[in-house]
């Protein structure tokens, strides 16, 4: 499943309730690039079930908080009886990586033409493009140097709406570039 912005969604595909206890919160309050950051992280107990064991891509609802899970342990290997989970709260508010302003955005589809890496769209010009995917695949946007061809990338040019893609399409691959 895909955003709005095109980038992939995480899925529910089950569910299930166990018995845990949930520890306070600790953490302490930190500078990252001049900027204060105040991490905490949660420790949960979990009954350990061998038919069903959390995984680290696993997520935990709690109190009607989502939590991510940063590390899952065994309380012991020889007797595995509690899994303990330090997570930390997903804040479903913040999406970094989109624009703002989501009314202005665009999005351009095209399907290239076999051997072709280069495409000028006039409806570009002077556009900030922030995603460009081909068949699905995401690709990096580069606004300056030249691409690599050992990388998935596309350089764009804002002045003359010129897209250069590292990899040339194949017959009937499609592009979607996302722009505002």
């Amino acid at each position: 499943m895909q955003n709005l912005y095109g980038g992939n969604v995480a899925v529910q595909t089950g569910s299930w309730n166990k018995w845990a206890t949930v520890e306070e919160r600790s953490g302490n309050r930190n500078d990252d690039y001049g900027q204060s950051k105040y991490p905490y992280t949660t420790r949960i107990i979990m009954r350990y079930e061998k038919e069903r064991p959390t995984r680290s891509n696993d997520t935990i609802d709690y109190d009607g908080t989502r939590y991510e899970i940063t590390s899952v342990r065994v309380s012991s290997e020889a007797r595995s009886q509690w899994e303990i989970c330090e997570v930390q709260k997903i804040d479903n508010g913040i999406n970094s990586d989109s624009p703002v302003e989501t009314d202005n955005i665009k999005v351009l589809n095209f399907t290239g033409t076999n051997g072709e890496d280069g495409y000028t769209f006039s409806v570009l010009v002077g556009a900030n493009v922030f995603g460009a995917f081909k068949d699905g695949v995401q690709y990096k946007v580069i606004t300056s140097g030249a691409v690599n061809t050992n990388e998935k990338e596309v350089l764009f040019n804002a002045g003359t709406g010129v897209l250069t893609w590292s990899i040339p399409f194949g017959t009937g691959e499609k592009a979607t570039i996302q722009y505002y």
